[in-house]
């Protein structure tokens, strides 16, 4: 679903502590600031996943897969 003036920004990080560093980071700050001063608060409306297993869609014979299949 698609919301009207609503911005969706997905990253990837490989470690707590690479996450960390970029939540501490210029960048990072600077993207904050911007958010604050719009009618929404950042605490309201991020949201972090953790994600503990990851694989491929396509097995070995190239069929998608919906289950997780390897250990």
């Amino acid at each position: 679903m698609l919301t009207p003036g609503r911005i969706y920004v997905f990253e990837e990080w490989t470690t707590q502590e690479a996450l960390a560093a970029h939540l501490a980071g210029p960048h990072y700050r600077s993207m904050l600031g911007h958010m604050c001063r719009s009618s929404r608060s950042p605490t309201t409306v991020t949201k972090k996943y953790r994600v503990d297993l990851s694989e491929p869609v396509y097995d070995s014979t190239g069929t998608p897969r919906a289950d997780f299949v390897y250990p």
